[in-house]
């Protein structure tokens, strides 16, 4: 039954495309003739094709809108993520390579995720610094991009992290307070407002 289902689909699919293939080939007079005969107005046609691709093009818009707002989103949780392994690191007296080594992942994504917040880590190596570290499950996963955890508050909280942990040398017992409090923040961070 369903094979025979999928033979009527693409036979009224090849019928389809043939019909489009002559629709496009016509000239205008030929077209229009044609579709009158069909019962069709070619105004009518051409006025509901123009609604169609306007709405089209508004829902591209839109979508490509929120595809550039998610972009920055993700960029300002990797450089979060970024800073806070650098942080992680730095608290733990662990060089990249010993992260690397220690998680049981390639250096050379360490340093990727420290430094290029464009880089998409693998959700294997979120899930070995998560244990390498001890912080509370899924604590990494939301500043990976791989959840949609975009919220407008969630980043910006995750920004002012990122901006404060870059300008830090060492790690003062304040410094090591912020790290401590922005991992509980993490852990705690639910989608919906803090209280």
């Amino acid at each position: 039954m369903e094979k025979e289902q999928k033979g009527q689909w693409h036979q009224t699919q090849g019928l389809s495309d043939a019909f489009c293939e002559v629709m496009l080939d016509m000239d205008a007079k030929t077209l229009a003739e044609t579709l009158t005969e069909c019962g069709v107005s070619p105004k009518a046609l051409a006025e509901k094709s123009r609604s169609v691709a306007e709405k089209a093009l508004e829902i591209f818009a839109k979508d490509e809108a929120e595809r550039t707002q998610d972009v920055g989103r993700v960029r300002a949780l990797h450089e979060g993520l970024g800073a806070l392994l650098v942080l992680l690191r730095r608290k733990a007296g662990l060089s990249q390579e010993e992260v690397a080594v220690r998680a049981r992942v390639d250096v050379k994504e360490i340093q990727a995720i420290e430094t290029d917040p464009t880089v998409e880590p693998s959700p294997r190596t979120i899930f070995q610094l998560e244990h390498l570290f001890q912080l509370p499950e899924r604590t990494l996963v939301k500043l990976s991009g791989i959840t949609t955890t975009l919220s407008d508050e969630f980043t910006q909280e995750v920004t002012r992290f990122a901006a404060d942990a870059r300008a830090m040398n060492t790690l003062s017992k304040d410094e090591t307070n912020l790290v401590n409090a922005f991992v509980k923040f993490l852990s705690t961070w639910s989608g919906e407002r803090q209280k």
